[in-house]
């Protein structure tokens, strides 16, 4: 299904999709490692050149959208 939100003003769309930041949570880096291992485990670990916590809740100290960024890389 396709949506058309060309009418759709600033105000709504931020009502309707709303951007949440959140102070600095230190348990996003325990987060990010336990889900680094659940890929490890199904992909396997030889099967993964890289794998890397980025974006906002990488940073310490930084207000961030409390969504772990996981990037696999070669």
């Amino acid at each position: 299904m396709k949506y058309d939100f060309s009418n759709v003003t600033p105000e709504k769309l931020s009502e309707l999709f709303p951007i949440i930041l959140t102070e600095h949570d230190a348990a996003w880096a325990e987060r990010y490692l336990a889900e680094k291992a659940l890929i490890e485990r199904i992909l396997g670990k030889e099967n993964i050149l890289r794998i890397f916590h980025y974006g906002s809740t990488s940073v310490p100290g930084l207000i961030a959208k409390p969504t772990i960024d996981i990037l696999l890389g070669d």
